[in-house]
């Protein structure tokens, strides 16, 4: 941070003014750097094409700044110096941790900058000089920057100047990882709000960049069984990509069938974002869920019969050292009788039931009746 006391105070308070409200930080930064540095500022959200490229997908600015930029789309893409090094502007805020750039780093002069269609424009529309601030970001395929801009006869961006950027190019990087994190929670809250009543079930929650940011005891074990820890790599992979090239249809889910030894499972994989802004829908998240299906192929030696679909009969509990009633109980949980069914079946009090029930948990060494099927279905094909 620079030494000046008066600059440091405001980055402070420029630091604490965005952050009071994460819900609307491109709002803030720019109204923020305004307010306490004095300079014009249009942030630019980019989202990252094939190989180099990246395409404008979001902007907020102030007045004219942001309707030229609008205006000038075409232009900004085919001249703008920043937006055609975009990449090497974002490694080398990585590597160096160089966050504020201005047109005299990639050699061009000032001249050049103005003898360019785009120069002429925004030259024409008093934006004057330009500087811009990026830093290394953990979204996925997109960029967010600050462009500044400074008026022609107060001459270009001076060294200081350009220090007190990359020291907000700092507090922005801090900005952007916060940002994310609040809209990856969001999403996540919304997703588990929806599927509470899902929450003893088999499902998992990943971003878009597939990292587990939420999973139910279940979803390991039956992972691991169906697809002995290559299920990332070799089955999640390529559903998700078919799942890409899909992503202008309408289709924002996918179901597959699975087959381990007597067991038949579907998962379905399906993509929510939140429709609040581009970087909410541009982080969205994966939902998958897995179900038994059936027991597909029985045998005299399985300790289950089929009796219909997604109902099971257990022959053999000698293993788990159940009680007469602990049978009977765990055969209609089985069968997907809810506790209060259970206690309408076999006439006992509701504390008599939940006992049985935890009886059953303790035995099977589970916390959950996903967990305990799934055991029973484990132990009845080794």
């Amino acid at each position: 941070m620079v030494n000046n006391n008066e600059t440091a105070s405001k980055l402070i308070d420029f630091f604490q003014y965005v952050s009071v409200d994460y819900d609307d930080l491109p709002r803030r930064i720019i109204d923020g750097i305004r307010l306490y540095f004095g300079y014009n500022a249009v942030y630019c959200i980019f989202q990252k094409l094939n190989g180099k490229e990246y395409a404008i997908t979001e902007l907020h600015g102030d007045s004219i700044y942001k309707r030229d930029h609008v205006l000038y789309k075409e232009l900004w893409s085919k001249d703008d110096i920043f937006f055609k090094k975009l990449d090497v502007i974002v490694n080398g805020s990585k590597t160096m941790k160089k966050y504020a750039w201005r047109c005299q780093d990639f050699g061009w002069s000032l001249e050049d900058f103005w003898n360019q269609d785009l120069g002429k424009a925004i030259r024409k529309g008093g934006f004057g000089y330009k500087a811009l601030i990026t830093c290394g970001q953990a979204w996925y395929n997109m960029q967010h920057t600050i462009s500044l801009f400074k008026p022609e006869k107060k001459g270009d961006f001076s060294d200081e100047e350009m220090a007190l950027f990359n020291n907000i190019g700092t507090l922005f990087s801090i900005m952007q990882n916060n940002y994310r994190e609040k809209i990856e929670n969001d999403q996540l809250k919304s997703v588990l709000n929806k599927h509470i009543t899902d929450m003893r079930g088999c499902f998992c929650v990943l971003n878009c960049q597939l990292n587990v940011i939420f999973q139910t005891d279940s979803f390991s074990e039956i992972i691991d069984e169906l697809f002995k820890g290559e299920f990332f790599k070799h089955i999640l992979m390529p559903i998700v990509a078919q799942m890409g090239e899909l992503e202008h249809s309408k289709k924002s889910e996918t179901s597959k069938e699975y087959n381990s030894e007597n067991v038949k499972y579907t998962m379905n994989i399906s993509k929510f974002s939140q429709d609040k802004n581009e970087s909410y829908k541009l982080q969205y998240l994966y939902m998958i869920k897995i179900q038994v299906i059936k027991d597909a192929t029985p045998s005299k030696s399985s300790q289950f019969d089929v009796i219909e679909e997604g109902s099971f009969y257990l022959k053999n509990s000698d293993i788990y050292c159940l009680t007469r009633r602990e049978i009977e109980v765990l055969k209609l949980m089985m069968n997907g009788l809810s506790v209060e069914k259970i206690i309408e079946k076999i006439c006992v009090a509701e504390s008599t039931a939940r006992t049985h029930i935890n009886n059953i948990y303790r035995k099977l060494g589970v916390n959950s009746r996903s967990e305990a099927m799934a055991k029973i279905i484990k132990d009845s094909t080794s």
